[in-house]
């Protein structure tokens, strides 16, 4: 007995002045030697594994691709107002598996698309949708009775058709948007019985939104907003408005919109399709044609372009031509000296007035009228000289 204390106390002893000599050592951060490591010359070196470098803004791709549906699969059943046939029901954004009715219910198992949206569509019903994040594993949907199906029309400032036009409806249906035709019109078969909001859903036409009751309407026409709007005054030369002008717009392919015709004031306002530069050809009874260059302004579509003063009555031109030509007939033009002369010394473009061409009369005579007043005139024969 005695001799096992001894142990005891031997061995305690022992760990004690071990641990003395080693907690120092520890409490250091002081490493314990060990064999030296030889390396073999016959042993390839080890490679680095290489290391992927991370680009900014990749890590949510990543997130997104690792993002999977709450369900795989959704077991869906569809109570219609009617019976049903499986070719009726038309899902986007599934996989529809085992489709099959039963009167007026639909049964089916689903395989959704992961960032879809699920869009049931029935014929006479209202159209349902509903992301793909937000499905169970069991889908009831009960579809609500359509209203009788409207018809939109969507027309031009011109009373034209407007083609490929998609509609914004409230409430909100599913999928995309629908589209007027070549005729301007699109039939709406899934809207809810009540009242339900119309408006144009292009950001660059604009029309009128029209609230509708489909328990009561049958069709409904949407007149677009003009493209473009110009307005001005047209005075005369003695400073008096011109009432009854008529104002044309000339684009790179002619005429663009409908004439407008100036009021008591000598107002006009045009509205037509919006072009990047157009020509205003102002005419009125007992004064020049007046052309004049209009920008569309780049903050809005109205462009006023202020007064338009028209000039005098000008002077006319007539003559008889004496060369014999043969072959083809022979054009005419008159033109202010000066136009003529800018023409050639700087070429084409750089006249300020076009050459107007003469007209044969009855009697042989080549006649003009409405030219420039107290301007110099050139008459120049094209095909026979000058």
């Amino acid at each position: 007995m005695r001799e096992t204390w001894i142990y005891g106390l031997a061995f305690l002893l022992i760990l004690g002045v071990g641990g003395a000599l080693l907690w120092p050592r520890l409490q250091a951060g002081a490493e314990f030697e060990g064999p030296e490591a030889t390396i073999d010359p016959d042993e390839e070196p080890a490679t680095e594994a290489p290391v992927e470098e991370v680009v900014p803004g990749s890590v949510e791709p990543l997130l997104d691709a690792a993002r999977t549906l709450p369900v795989e699969e959704v077991a869906f059943r569809l109570e219609a107002t009617r019976a049903l046939d499986v070719d009726e029901v038309e899902i986007d954004g599934a996989e529809v598996i085992g489709a099959r009715t039963e009167g007026t219910a639909f049964t089916a198992r689903l395989a959704p698309r992961a960032g879809a949206e699920l869009v049931v569509r029935v014929p006479g019903h209202v159209v349902e949708a509903r992301p793909t994040e937000s499905l169970d594993a069991t889908w009831t949907l009960s579809l609500k009775r359509a209203a009788a199906p409207l018809t939109v029309e969507v027309v031009e400032p011109g009373g034209g058709p407007a083609a490929g036009i998609p509609l914004a409806i409230t409430p909100r249906a599913g999928g995309e948007a629908p589209r007027t035709d070549a005729r301007g019109r699109v039939v709406l078969d899934s809207l809810p019985e009540g009242r339900v909001d119309i408006a144009i859903a292009d950001g660059a036409r604009r029309a009128s939104p029209r609230t509708i009751d489909t328990r009561q309407a049958r069709a409904v026409r949407i007149m677009l907003e003009p493209a473009w709007i110009i307005e001005g005054q047209v005075r005369r030369p003695d400073g008096g408005v011109a009432r009854s002008a008529v104002v044309t717009v000339l684009g790179p392919s002619g005429r663009v919109g409908l004439r407008a015709v100036t009021d008591a004031e000598g107002r006009f306002r045009w509205e037509g399709p919006a072009v990047s530069v157009a020509s205003l050809l102002v005419r009125a009874p007992g004064c020049v044609a007046v052309q004049q260059e209009v920008r569309a302004a780049t903050h809005g579509l109205r462009t006023d372009v202020g007064e338009i003063r028209l000039t005098s009555p000008g002077t006319s031109v007539a003559c008889t031509l004496t060369t014999v030509v043969e072959g083809s007939q022979p054009v005419l033009e008159v033109e202010p000296q000066v136009a003529a002369v800018l023409r050639e010394l700087f070429g084409p473009g750089h006249a300020l007035f076009e050459p107007i061409p003469l007209e044969r009369q009855p009697d042989g005579q080549w006649s003009a009228e409405g030219l420039p007043a107290d301007l110099p005139l050139r008459v120049r024969v094209r095909g026979a000289g000058e």
